[in-house]
């Protein structure tokens, strides 16, 4: 016999375990009866360490985000990291040749910045060279 695991679904928390030829559900906890837990939880029932993150999210999400790390350290990455991709996105969008310098004014970034975001974009409204080429 292995080791138990949770399913990653609040709605319905069931344990499994492996029994060698793979992993066998054992129990599942009542959907009402998890809500009703999860609702009659408070602030001061979730540990200080994570009280913040409990406020931030909601208890309901501290439980999910609970039940998907079962007890595991979790790396969260730096906003701008997350939100880096829409940026650059938006960035290559409005980029139309000529203004670099706005872009980066309105992105902080500097000049060097958003000539490395896009590097291999053309300009808005205009075609580049490959494909023009296999237009032709």
């Amino acid at each position: 016999m292995g080791q138990a695991k949770e399913w990653k679904r609040l709605d319905i928390i069931s344990i499994y375990k492996d029994s060698g030829l793979g992993w066998e559900r054992m129990d599942a906890v009542d959907e009402k009866l998890l809500n009703e837990l999860v609702d009659d939880t408070t602030i001061y029932d979730i540990n200080e360490r994570y009280r913040e993150i409990a406020r931030l999210i909601g208890i309901r999400n501290f439980t999910l985000l609970s039940n998907y790390a079962r007890g595991d350290e979790l790396y969260f990455p730096k906003a701008e990291s997350v939100l880096m991709p829409a940026r650059n996105r938006k960035i290559r969008q409005e980029f139309n040749g000529f203004n670099s310098r706005e872009l980066a004014e309105k992105y902080n970034l500097t000049v060097k910045q958003i000539h490395g975001i896009v590097k291999y974009e053309p300009p808005a409204g205009q075609i580049s060279l490959e494909d023009w080429t296999n237009n032709n």
